[in-house]
């Protein structure tokens, strides 16, 4: 068990106990989850490489001939992430509805997404939903300079990546209208597409623009969090909210300030929004504290490829 799996449990565990769903049957709990990458210990694989040296350099002859068989033979399964929510769903005994969504932050909105599909077409009562990060270890951070920027898309980084990379777990218990429990807030819109950006990589203003346009649809949005926290990153995300909303819509990002969670960036942006409309908390826009209310935030969370989501949430 990993620490992304012990994650995945603490988060998952907290949010079943705190809205009671113990008092359901465990197949009317639905159970979806968005979970990063999955890096493997170098200790898992040392003494066959080990066994796979000949004449000081890495033998695949030898690695095949002998040195496999160092492996222990149920450690594939340990690389897939989809394991993490087994182990979880065995500690909550939660039979239910159940999917895995990966590796970016889009998958987090899907894997929220999903929930409400499953409650409102009746496979699940209840459902808990939500996202863990990557772990950050070296291979992790190779791996998010190389491939979660937006230049390394079409070419070599111009300049080194300045967001860092940050671990956490949030967990949502979603219900639907009529359940006795107090409600925090209402997922009122959801919207997906797809668009890479040849150019400057990342997603393109229309994919943006199709994405908020379908969560919204024509609602007034107070705030947005953006996936986006650098300028020249953000160039299309940024015109594509003034194109929908005008120049007057406030938006935010979170990474600047906690760094990048990667897969689950918009679960942890969802949570946010759910505390800042029950005015548990300030927001920093542009530097300055704003204590207003908030109806209505937008949250979109993109992928590396283009891909795209956005998600809705309103006061109750």
């Amino acid at each position: 068990m990993g620490k992304h799996t012990l994650m995945l449990i603490k988060a998952s565990e907290e949010a079943y106990k705190k809205t009671g769903f113990d008092r359901y049957n465990p197949e009317e709990i639905g159970y979806f989850s968005a979970i990063g990458m999955i890096d493997y210990e170098n200790e898992d694989l040392l003494s066959a490489v080990i066994k796979s040296m000949k004449e000081g350099q890495f033998d695949l002859q030898e690695f095949f001939k002998k040195g496999y068989r160092e492996i222990y033979p149920l450690w594939p399964l340990s690389m897939l992430n989809n394991i993490s929510l087994c182990q979880s769903a065995i500690r909550l005994n939660i039979k239910g509805d159940n999917c895995v969504f990966t590796p970016h932050s889009d998958a987090s909105l899907h894997s929220i997404n999903e929930a409400i599909w499953s409650i409102s077409n009746n496979k699940s009562k209840v459902a808990l939903a939500g996202a863990v990060s990557e772990v950050i270890s070296p291979q992790s951070i190779a791996r998010y300079i190389l491939c979660n920027t937006n230049k390394s898309r079409v070419s070599s980084p111009e300049m080194p990546v300045d967001i860092y990379m940050a671990e956490g777990s949030v967990f949502f218990a979603i219900e639907g209208e009529t359940t006795e429990n107090k409600k925090l807030a209402s997922l009122s819109g959801f919207g997906a597409s797809f668009g890479f950006d040849d150019v400057s990589g990342g997603v393109t203003e229309q994919a943006v623009k199709s994405s908020m346009y379908q969560a919204c649809r024509g609602k007034k949005v107070d705030l947005v969090f953006t996936h986006y926290s650098r300028q020249q990153d953000s160039f299309n995300e940024i015109s594509a909210i003034k194109g929908i909303f005008g120049d007057d819509v406030e938006f935010v990002s979170t990474k600047s300030l906690i760094g990048d969670m990667l897969t689950c960036a918009g679960a942890f942006d969802c949570a946010l929004a759910v505390s800042l409309l029950n005015d548990k908390m300030p927001v920093f826009i542009n530097g300055h504290v704003k204590e207003k209310k908030y109806n209505t935030i937008l949250i979109n969370a993109f992928s590396v490829e283009g891909n795209v989501t956005s998600i809705l949430v309103e006061r109750v």
